[in-house]
């Protein structure tokens, strides 16, 4: 399996770092590594804030399963609300019916807790009000 890069910027070509088009990871190829890794368990997703949250829980050599990065917190002093995150592609792939588990591993302060309170929200409904 190759390991995602750093993002390089600039325009997207093959073998320069960018946000994958399922998942947000940063990476240079499509779909990401995560993604297309057929041994990785695609009925749980862990959903981070940040891409370089999904190399930190790989560190763990835990968890099998495959990632979403909403790209952000909610907050609202700095004017981020859920229309900024990724969270609609996160429920486009949980009403897809292959997930069957999501693990909301935002960060332990205000703005990850209301991350995702309005992760579960969202999904409870089905849609983001």
């Amino acid at each position: 399996m190759r390991t995602p890069t750093a993002c390089a910027g600039g325009p997207r070509r093959e073998g320069q770092g960018h946000h994958c088009t399922v998942c947000n990871a940063i990476t240079d190829i499509e779909p990401c590594a995560y993604c297309s890794d057929e041994a990785r368990d695609r009925t749980v997703v862990c959903v981070v804030e940040e891409a370089q949250n999904v190399g930190v829980i790989e560190k763990t050599r835990e968890f099998k399963g495959l990632y979403h990065v909403l790209m952000g917190a909610i907050s609202p002093l700095q004017g981020i609300g859920p229309d900024e995150l990724k969270i609609k592609g996160l429920l486009a792939r949980v009403q897809a019916g292959v997930v069957q588990e999501v693990i909301l591993a935002t960060n332990p302060n205000v703005e990850g807790e209301a991350t995702a309170s309005t992760s579960r929200a969202c999904s409870s409904r089905w849609a983001c009000a």
